[in-house]
């Protein structure tokens, strides 16, 4: 059965619904999460899809095509700095990246270590990204080489 012919035994909103009829598996049936990988974390998930899939595209961008095994490499990199940095400790780590593909690398990085994501966007004025930082104090910023100079300015 495909996803558009999948119905809940509950009313679900018809934007979800909407949602919903266009998740399927490849191949091209709706397939549920068992009771086991709903209580998984993020990253547990993604890992698991990594290993069974690694040479399958995770993203594709008008530049760039990034496969399971090499986002999950980029994304245990930063987990490795992360804990390096401040450990394995449940804190809130700041996000201010421009690419994307860092983006969701280092998001999953952070969920690897145990750490909450916090997403700050660099088109954001300056005084905003203050005061969320300043609100959720976080441990660290994590910026790229787009948004350093920004960072910096974002925790002085």
């Amino acid at each position: 059965m495909n996803g558009s012919n999948f119905r809940c035994s509950w009313h679900l909103p018809p934007e979800q619904e909407a949602i919903r009829a266009k998740c399927f598996h490849p191949t091209g049936a709706f397939v549920e999460f068992t009771q086991e990988e709903v209580e998984q974390s993020i990253s547990k998930r993604f890992e698991k899809i990594a290993q069974l899939y690694p040479d399958n595209i995770a993203i594709k961008t008008d530049n760039r095509i990034v496969r399971y095994s090499e986002l999950d490499a980029m994304a245990n990199r930063v987990a490795h700095s992360i804990i390096l940095e401040v450990g394995h400790f449940s804190r809130t780590i700041r996000l201010l990246v421009g690419s994307r593909i860092a983006l969701l690398a280092t998001a999953l990085g952070v969920l690897k270590t145990g750490n909450c994501v916090v997403f700050l966007d660099p088109r954001f004025p300056l005084e905003r990204l203050r005061k969320v930082t300043e609100d959720c104090q976080p441990a660290i910023v994590v910026a790229d080489r787009q948004t350093i100079l920004l960072a910096g300015q974002i925790i002085d």
